[in-house]
């Protein structure tokens, strides 16, 4: 069931676009721009893994390139399935194992993350199969067990920064299932061996450790500045209440309880959610954290699913088997409505395709394109039939900056396309059209075009 939905949605999301809109097709224009100038090390800001995953696909067109990126998420989305079941049957047993992975199985956010070009299914896995192995090595001993739970964590912390918190909370485990001081530190150690890694090279190369983190600290607070502090505070419940659904963030609720009253086995993942959350909340609450991009918050909700399992399995086992059954139903019903509120969200604009539609038949293979929405440009190049390096963007933060030359930028241009709804780079586009030197043509209720005369 949960293969099925994920290849169902696939074809829904052909476009390859994220809830948030194109952050799918900015990654890749990372990769490629980290790949023409040569790195080794991609930039800072991003986990590198992805990258190099990409880049390593370069030498596919453009298209088989994001195929092939899509099909990996497929891929993690689907296998992390039957991982997700194991790593809870070996704490909480076989039938709220089973109640955890269909839950997993109709999770709406990681089914639209299994059909984009992103690295959270990825990271995800393997921050679960680091906790599986670690779980097993607290079972049974085995060396071998924490060795190949602390390359995981690394690979996972080379995707998504934030499992690395998972390092210390999982060797904090170790300790409550009983281990030794010295297990749980040297866990600690392999497991940071990225992370500080990491920490050294943004130290060597800028001076500051910190400099991913202060980066991102600095873009989200200009984003988050016109946010209120009791809208922070109650975004990341919003975002579950929609992405988790609410009858399952009920079903949590009820779960963690349970936890702390009559299913102390389950205490596991209570222990793993609360500062996970804390830490999320805390940085939403000082606008460092943004909580309105959906995919952030799915970690918090793959460690909730195990806890609404327990209330399922809780009433199927104390009350009428009915009710367990109309839970089930409810939560599905309400991630079947989830993904086709996503489906509309994800869809792109009619006048976008249009505009794309008319590069291809109007522009030449020599012709230079600068776009407003510049995040766009890999998207457009693709479907436009167009090199990656004919469409430019128009970079406002690095004009306002200084770093970005605009005059340079429309000179070269052969054709102009602004957003209607733009202020700054319309005001420049229009006098160079009052001037002349462009001409409108195209035009529809999104997009204008302007061709540049030579």
């Amino acid at each position: 069931m949960g293969a099925a939905l994920r290849i169902w949605y696939f074809g829904v999301n052909t476009y390859n676009m994220d809830l948030e809109g194109d952050e799918p097709w900015s990654k890749i224009n990372l990769a490629l721009r980290w790949l023409h100038a040569g790195r080794i090390v991609p930039d800072l800001n991003f986990g590198p893994l992805h990258t190099w995953l990409i880049s390593a696909l370069s030498f596919l067109s453009m298209a088989q390139m994001v195929l092939v990126s899509r099909l990996v998420s497929l891929v993690f989305g689907v296998a992390f399935i039957a991982l997700y079941f194991e790593t809870i049957r070996g704490t909480l047993g076989t039938r709220i194992a089973l109640f955890g992975a269909f839950l997993l199985a109709i999770y709406p956010l990681h089914i639209h993350l299994s059909s984009v070009s992103l690295p959270e299914t990825m990271a995800y896995f393997l921050l679960f199969a680091s906790l599986y192995y670690c779980e097993a090595f607290a079972r049974k001993d085995r060396i071998g067990y924490l060795v190949v739970s602390a390359i995981s964590l690394n690979l996972a912390g080379m995707l998504r920064f934030e499992c690395w918190l998972f390092a210390l909370l999982f060797a904090g485990l170790l300790l409550l299932r009983g281990k030794p001081l010295r297990q749980a530190c040297l866990f600690f150690l392999l497991a940071s061996f990225f992370p500080a890694a990491w920490l050294l090279l943004n130290y060597i190369q800028t001076g500051d450790p910190l400099t991913f983190a202060t980066t991102a600290a600095s873009v989200t607070e200009a984003q988050m500045r016109g946010i209120n502090f009791l809208r922070r505070g109650l975004g990341f419940f919003k975002v579950l209440g929609i992405t988790l659904t609410l009858p399952v963030c009920i079903a949590a609720l009820g779960g963690g309880i349970l936890s702390m009253r009559k299913r102390p086995r389950s205490l596991f993942f209570l222990l793993l959610f609360i500062p996970t959350f804390l830490i999320f909340e805390l940085r939403s609450l000082g606008g460092t954290y943004a909580y309105y991009i959906s995919r952030y918050s799915l970690v918090l909700g793959l460690l909730c699913l195990p806890l609404a399992a327990v209330s399922i399995d809780y009433a199927y086992g104390h009350y009428r088997k009915a009710f367990a059954w109309a839970v089930i139903i409810a939560c599905t019903a309400f991630s079947v409505g989830t993904l086709a509120f996503f489906s509309k969200r994800i869809a792109v604009s009619g006048p976008l395709i249009e505009m794309i539609s008319w590069m291809a038949h109007h522009t030449r293979k020599t012709d230079r394109l600068l776009l407003e929405c510049g995040i766009y440009h890999p998207f457009i190049a693709l479907n436009a039939n167009l090199g990656i390096d004919q469409v430019m963007e128009y970079d406002h933060l690095g004009v306002m900056q200084g770093r970005v030359d605009i005059n340079q930028y429309l000179e070269e241009s052969d054709y102009v396309f602004v957003y209607k709804k733009s202020g700054t780079f319309r005001d420049l586009v229009q006098r160079s059209v009052s001037s002349g030197k462009r001409r409108k043509v195209f035009a529809n209720d999104e997009w204008d075009g302007y061709k540049t005369e030579r």
